[in-house]
């Protein structure tokens, strides 16, 4: 909890990853538990308090392998490149949500249906196929609003060597 910034803090966290590949993260105000994917992360985020509290979505971010920042899109996005109005999670309820970096995310035409579609691209399991991406780090960048103060929780994921099965690539 080390930077101040006009009443902002600034929250590094100590994920704890349990048995089947969930990471947590618990303090006074919420519990979020993240569940890598290969197109997305899924996340459950707990508010501990009775007060409500505010995700403001067009704040967040993503920072890939090589240290670079992107937008982050939400499951209620239905294009990437819209503004997200932010969520309001009341005290005592859990937000169920899924998070993809706005980069993994490319329109493609669909002819036999004459529409554009937005797709996603492959994001954990290739990666952690390669060795290149071995000892590297992800990160989301979660901006929640607590009872008027923004708390910028930064969570970070290690890259390791994790076995895939070839059904698994999707390329």
């Amino acid at each position: 909890m080390a930077d101040q910034a006009q009443d902002d803090r600034v929250v590094i966290t100590d994920l704890q990853q349990d048995k089947e590949g969930r990471y947590t993260f618990e303090d006074e105000y919420i519990k979020i538990t993240w569940e890598p994917g290969n197109k997305q992360f899924r996340l459950w985020l707990t508010n501990k308090s009775v007060n409500s509290m505010q995700i403001p979505w067009d704040n967040a971010g993503y920072v890939d392998y090589t240290g670079n920042v992107g937008r982050v899109i939400h499951s209620g996005a239905k294009n990437p490149n819209d503004l997200q109005p932010p969520i309001t999670i009341p005290g005592g309820t859990i937000l169920s949500d899924v998070l993809i970096p706005a980069d993994k995310w490319y329109s493609v035409i669909i002819p036999t249906k004459e529409v554009n579609a937005w797709i996603r691209s492959g994001l954990t399991k290739v990666q952690a196929a390669n060795p290149v991406y071995i000892g590297k780090s992800i990160a989301f960048l979660l901006p929640i609003i607590i009872r008027g103060v923004q708390n910028d929780y930064l969570f970070t994921f290690d890259i390791g060597q994790k076995a895939v099965n070839a059904g698994d690539i999707e390329f």
